[in-house]
């Protein structure tokens, strides 16, 4: 009895991958997706795109009117128009699938210059305070350099700096410089800036470089600041800045 049972069983196996092999292949509809890391981006900094399509073999990716790529996560970094402030710009993505069927997303990204208005020290190591030069009955010029690095020394003047602040020996932390009116378009993109910080005595020829800082704002992940503006943090252990910037619309 037991050989009469397993012999119709044996028999019926050929039949099932027989009808196996007679089913078509299930090919997916291509779905085309993609994220990028932040809402806004500075000028000249790259923007990565992640891909986050289904079911998808090839890509086309064309930014504004006719950059292209065919990378599945390409880096772009737009180019500003001619006197541009802020930039939008279309993205397409066209995913497509094994059986040449596609998927289409658009979104938009953005790119903006950085308006430097305000720089707050906001500490500073007993090492530092040290540095700047006081004279009983006189009160000592604090000001800030800020320029890109390497660029002509002739670029930093009157116009392009902080003004002067007067402090007496008590001065107290926080500590603001505020931007000045002549020096109203600066905008610090993707490069390497510096913070210099002087002192000399109201009416002496003698200037104490007191701290120099070079970073690149956009390694700083920023936040929302009071007034409506933005901020970051910078520094070491001897001193804390944090700058407030708006971005262009």
């Amino acid at each position: 009895m037991r050989k009469q049972l397993i012999l119709p069983a044996i028999l019926a196996v050929p039949f099932l991958f027989a009808c196996n092999e007679d089913e078509p292949e299930v090919i997916l509809p291509p779905v085309a997706a993609f994220e990028t890391e932040k809402e806004i981006y500075d000028q000249g900094e790259p923007i990565e795109f992640f891909n986050l399509s289904e079911n998808a073999e090839s890509y086309l990716w064309t930014f504004g009117a006719d950059e292209t790529s065919t990378e599945e996560n390409p880096v772009y970094t737009p180019v500003f128009p001619s006197n541009a402030q802020g930039y939008g710009f279309r993205v397409r993505l066209v995913a497509m699938g094994a059986d040449g069927t596609t998927d289409t997303v658009l979104s938009f990204a953005r790119a903006s210059k950085r308006a430097l208005r305000t720089i707050t020290i906001t500490e500073m190591s007993e090492d530092i305070i040290e540095k700047i030069p006081f004279e009983y009955g006189k009160v000592t010029e604090l000001y800030l350099l800020t320029g890109i690095v390497n660029a002509p020394y002739d670029w930093i003047n009157e116009y392009q700096t902080y003004p002067a602040r007067t402090i007496t020996e008590d001065f107290s932390i926080p500590y603001d410089f505020y931007i000045s009116p002549s020096w109203s378009d600066v905008y610090m993109g993707n490069q390497e800036w510096f913070f210099h910080l002087h002192a000399s005595v109201k009416g002496s020829e003698e200037v104490v470089s007191v701290k120099r800082i070079v970073f690149n704002p956009t390694h700083y992940e920023w936040y929302e600041a009071e007034k409506g503006y933005n901020a970051y943090d910078i520094g070491d252990e001897e001193i804390s800045l944090k700058v407030r910037f708006f971005y262009f619309e």
